[in-house]
């Protein structure tokens, strides 16, 4: 209903969705590259988090559970492009270690460094700044869509315990009352 994600799309020629498209080996050899490094359109994804929740309380439930498993996804994927760089440092690095010297430098930076880096955040390695600032955002925007999703059910909770209430209260008043004189004037045949 006001799912961003959904578009019309059209293509020239259908296609039946279980019948997968024939692979051309082209695109093996790209798919071996391309499992290296995650997929993801991140700034697409950032777009749609952004958008205003303007909907009933069943669908803000259902877009924020959708929302959550979406960050979750992009916080994994963000695991793994950092793990994948550090892969590639530690690759690097083992190149390196044939120079005595230039080991021996970072050995004796390493060691110098420990007591600056708790006070100085420049000796830091250099975080792409531009996805470890949105990487914050989205943790935030993750909370604050947990606490959405426990609002509602809260709601949903308080109205449930309020209904069950109000049902025992008429069971009550229906059962304090006289029973009636009907059966009396009954004839039984």
């Amino acid at each position: 209903m006001g799912n961003v994600l959904e578009a019309k799309i059209s293509c020239d020629k259908p296609v039946a969705v279980v019948q997968p498209m024939p692979v051309a080996e082209e695109s093996v050899s790209h798919e071996d590259e391309a499992e290296a490094y995650p997929k993801a359109n991140v700034s697409l994804h950032l777009f749609h988090y952004r958008q205003q929740m303007a909907l009933k309380d069943q669908h803000v439930v259902k877009w924020a559970t959708s929302k959550l498993l979406l960050t979750e996804e992009l916080l994994k994927q963000q695991e793994l492009s950092q793990q994948y760089q550090q892969k590639l440092e530690l690759s690097e690095l083992r190149m390196d270690e044939e120079d005595d010297a230039a080991w021996a430098e970072r050995q004796l930076a390493i060691l110098t460094d420990d007591e600056d880096d708790s006070e100085n955040a420049e000796n830091l390695a250099p975080i792409d700044q531009g996805l470890g600032t949105e990487l914050s955002h989205l943790i935030k925007y993750r909370l604050k869509l947990r606490n959405t999703i426990v609002e509602v059910a809260q709601e949903k909770m308080r109205k449930r315990e309020k209904t069950k209430l109000k049902r025992l209260k008429r069971r009550t008043l229906i059962s304090s009352k006289k029973p009636s004189n009907k059966d009396k004037h009954r004839r039984s045949y």
